[in-house]
This record gives structure tokens, C-alpha cells and sequence, in this order.
């Protein structure tokens, strides 16, 4: 009541929808997290059950809440926006294709299936766009299990499908 009267209750309201705001981007960030940690004990299961290439899957954590301190030495580092989640870097050969130099997956909130870009940022377009054009296999995947079939394609040399329309998935390849 006293900070009604202080700053106004339009100001309390924009600062509660800001916060909400938060919360929602922290959940879908949570349960992008939670697919990503099941992507990753499925790919190191199976590099001990017979797929040891498996064991080179590697996360980039490019986002996430850090420090502007933190944030500008990673940036001096080499951090950049817009690169993808996973990266097997394992050159392969599908049939009557030309070879793949590697597979980038990136991974999305099943929410963001169908939202304007499929939930990519214009820098993440831009670089699944160019990784794609120099010959890398590329798979944006809102579950763990699509990101799971796409590796398991990759792995065995067919045609891994390039998931890059919003509303569902072309195979551009």
C-alpha cells in the first residue's frame, strides 16, 4: 500500500509484469535445460554402449545470465551470439549427398515450435544459414528425442534432415 502511494500503482504493475516476464523466460530456459541434460546422459549412455563418437558431443553455453564483467571477458574470449547449442564435430558421408563437416544442432523450448522463427534469434538464423552453406548438417529440435533421432541419422550416414521451418520441419538438404 505504501509503494502504491509512493511510485503509483501503474509503476508497481509494469514492475510486476516485468518480473513476470522473467519468470516465464527462466521456466522456458528450465525446461530447454532439462531437454538438453537428457540429450546429453542419452549421447553419453550411448557412447559406452557401442557409439564412442557420441562422447565428442559438446554443449556451447552461449547464453544464460552471467555478469557484465563475466559477459565482456567471454566476449574477449571469443563468445559469439547466435551460435548453436551442440556441436558433433565428425565428418560424414550420406549416401548421394555431399559430406557433412559436422552436425550443429540447436535446441528449443517445444513451446517455441511455432513462434515467429521457430524461436531462433536473427543471429542464430544467420549462423545455422552460413554453418549449413559451408557443408555442416544442421537440426534446430524442440525435444530431446528429435535431437536424439537427428544424431542417430548422422551417425549411421543418411541424410540428416535441416529443421529450419517454424511451423514444422522441411528436409532442405
Amino acid at each position: 500500500m505504501r509503494a502504491q502511494r509512493r511510485y503509483g500503482s501503474s509503476l508497481i504493475r509494469k514492475i510486476e509484469s516485468t518480473d513476470q516476464v522473467k519468470r516465464e523466460r527462466a521456466k522456458r530456459r528450465d525446461v530447454e535445460a532439462m531437454h538438453g541434460r537428457a540429450l546429453v546422459r542419452w549421447a553419453n549412455l550411448m557412447a559406452v554402449a557401442g557409439r564412442p563418437e557420441l562422447a565428442f558431443l559438446l554443449h556451447v553455453p552461449n547464453g544464460g545470465a552471467r555478469s557484465a564483467s563475466t559477459g565482456a571477458e567471454l566476449k574477449r574470449q571469443g563468445v559469439r551470439r547466435g551460435v548453436w547449442d551442440y556441436f558433433l564435430p565428425m565428418q560424414r558421408r550420406p549416401d548421394e549427398a555431399m559430406p557433412y563437416a559436422g552436425l550443429w544442432i540447436e535446441l528449443k523450448e517445444p513451446s517455441e515450435r511455432r513462434s515467429i522463427r521457430g524461436g531462433l534469434s536473427p543471429q542464430q538464423m544467420a549462423f545455422g544459414r552460413f554453418v549449413h552453406g559451408h557443408g555442416f548438417a544442421t537440426v534446430v529440435a524442440y525435444e530431446w528425442t528429435e535431437a536424439r533421432d537427428a544424431l542417430a541419422a548422422y551417425l549411421d550416414a543418411q541424410v540428416v534432415p535441416f529443421f529450419w521451418c517454424p511451423l514444422g520441419t522441411e528436409n532442405l538438404t
